[in-house]
């Protein structure tokens, strides 16, 4: 991960863990911090925006069983 300037260490640490279990998926080919922390306008209030980049080919149905692992 790179040296990003997060508003807390919750906000740090939730990308680790993102950054970690998407890496670990073979059809994940990115994953990037958007919106405000990426900005470095983070606040203690601001969420984590995250956009999950996956390999071209990388089927909907695919995708939906990624998203719901992640959420549960």
């Amino acid at each position: 991960m790179s040296s990003l300037e997060f508003p807390t260490q919750l906000h740090h640490d939730a990308a680790e863990t993102a950054n970690e279990y998407f890496l670990n998926i073979s059809a994940v080919d990115t994953v990037l911090i958007v919106n405000s922390c990426a900005r470095g306008q983070g606040v203690a209030e601001s969420d984590l925006d995250l956009a999950i980049l996956v390999a071209p080919g990388t089927s909907g149905k695919e995708m939906k069983k990624m998203q719901g692992a992640w959420e549960s």
